[in-house]
Protein backbone atom coordinates (compact mmCIF):
# COMPACT_ATOMS: atom_id res chain seq x y z
CA UNK A 1 0.00 0.00 0.00
CA UNK A 2 2.78 2.51 0.79
CA UNK A 3 4.17 1.69 -2.37
CA UNK A 4 1.31 2.86 -4.38
CA UNK A 5 0.85 5.80 -2.36
CA UNK A 6 4.90 7.01 -3.29
CA UNK A 7 4.39 6.07 -7.14
CA UNK A 8 1.39 8.25 -7.17
CA UNK A 9 3.50 10.94 -5.47
CA UNK A 10 6.03 10.65 -8.10
CA UNK A 11 3.93 10.81 -10.71
CA UNK A 12 1.77 14.08 -9.69
CA UNK A 13 5.63 15.19 -9.60
CA UNK A 14 6.47 14.41 -12.82
CA UNK A 15 3.24 16.25 -13.68
CA UNK A 16 4.77 19.49 -11.53
CA UNK A 17 7.77 19.13 -13.40
CA UNK A 18 6.36 18.83 -17.04
CA UNK A 19 3.33 21.63 -15.98
CA UNK A 20 0.73 18.66 -17.26
CA UNK A 21 -2.74 20.05 -16.71
CA UNK A 22 -4.98 19.39 -14.13
CA UNK A 23 -6.81 17.12 -16.40
CA UNK A 24 -3.89 15.24 -17.77
CA UNK A 25 -2.22 15.07 -14.49
CA UNK A 26 -5.79 13.20 -13.25
CA UNK A 27 -5.47 11.07 -16.48
CA UNK A 28 -1.77 10.04 -15.84
CA UNK A 29 -1.85 9.18 -11.86
CA UNK A 30 -5.54 7.80 -12.21
CA UNK A 31 -6.66 9.71 -9.11
CA UNK A 32 -9.06 11.71 -7.87
CA UNK A 33 -9.22 15.46 -8.88
CA UNK A 34 -9.40 16.49 -5.33
CA UNK A 35 -6.62 13.99 -4.23
CA UNK A 36 -4.44 15.18 -7.26
CA UNK A 37 -5.01 18.72 -5.94
CA UNK A 38 -4.12 17.89 -2.36
CA UNK A 39 -1.04 16.77 -3.12
CA UNK A 40 -0.06 18.97 -6.12
CA UNK A 41 -0.54 21.72 -3.46
CA UNK A 42 1.52 20.31 -0.81
CA UNK A 43 4.21 19.66 -3.22
CA UNK A 44 4.15 23.89 -4.64
CA UNK A 45 4.66 24.64 -0.55
CA UNK A 46 7.43 22.70 0.16
CA UNK A 47 9.15 23.60 -2.89
CA UNK A 48 11.78 26.86 -2.93
CA UNK A 49 10.44 29.63 -5.63
CA UNK A 50 13.78 30.01 -7.28
CA UNK A 51 12.11 32.87 -9.22
CA UNK A 52 11.41 34.83 -5.71
CA UNK A 53 15.39 34.29 -4.83
CA UNK A 54 17.90 36.97 -4.87
CA UNK A 55 21.62 36.63 -5.34
CA UNK A 56 23.13 32.93 -3.82
CA UNK A 57 22.08 33.77 -0.34
CA UNK A 58 18.63 31.98 -0.43
CA UNK A 59 16.92 35.30 0.75
CA UNK A 60 13.38 35.47 -0.45
CA UNK A 61 11.93 38.46 -1.62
Amino acid sequence: MVLIYHSKILRIFYCFIFDYSNVQGINFCQISEPSYTKIKDLIIKNLPNETNLVGKNDREV
